[in-house]
């Protein structure tokens, strides 16, 4: 199971282009500033991604920096969902005044994305995470269970 990463992902194409558009849209119907802001809290784990890719390419995945930094971008989506859902739950709450003011194509871009984000990108991406990490954590503890055997082989002969 190879750890690099492609060159062209297409969640993430359609990600970006999804906000893109709805960045340009918000801008230009003065409406649901405070969802956007909400949205971008939930870009809280490019540190920590960009961090893993840069040590993967380091060629430092069997370090203990490399492993923590796994386990905060895990948890960091952990507050991605939190996000999301106060988003959700703001939505519900204000529901009869966002649909009053504002414009049907901006409402479709801002739920259309948060449906995308809720149910398929933010899982699919804490998933990958998961994986990374899993298949990091059990390379090392091979990599023990050798290194104690070879001690103990040594010790009997």
């Amino acid at each position: 199971m190879s750890l690099t990463r492609r060159v062209f992902y297409p969640i993430v194409f359609l990600h970006h282009t999804w906000l893109t558009a709805l960045l340009t849209q918000v801008m230009w119907c003065d409406r649901l500033q405070y969802l956007t802001v909400a949205g971008l809290a939930m870009e809280i784990i490019l540190p920590c991604d960009r961090i893993s890719w840069l040590l993967l390419k380091a060629g430092m995945r069997n370090t203990r920096v490399w492993e923590w930094n796994q386990l905060l971008l895990i948890h960091t989506f952990s507050l991605r969902n939190m996000v999301e859902c106060y988003m959700w739950f703001h939505t519900y709450r204000n529901w009869r005044r966002i649909w009053s003011v504002t414009p049907l194509h901006l409402l479709c871009l801002v739920y259309g994305g948060l449906v995308l984000t809720t149910f398929w990108m933010t899982p699919f991406w804490w998933i990958e995470s998961i994986r990374r990490y899993s298949v990091t954590f059990k390379a090392r503890r091979q990599m023990n269970l050798r290194a104690k055997n070879n001690v103990s082989d040594e010790k009997t002969q």
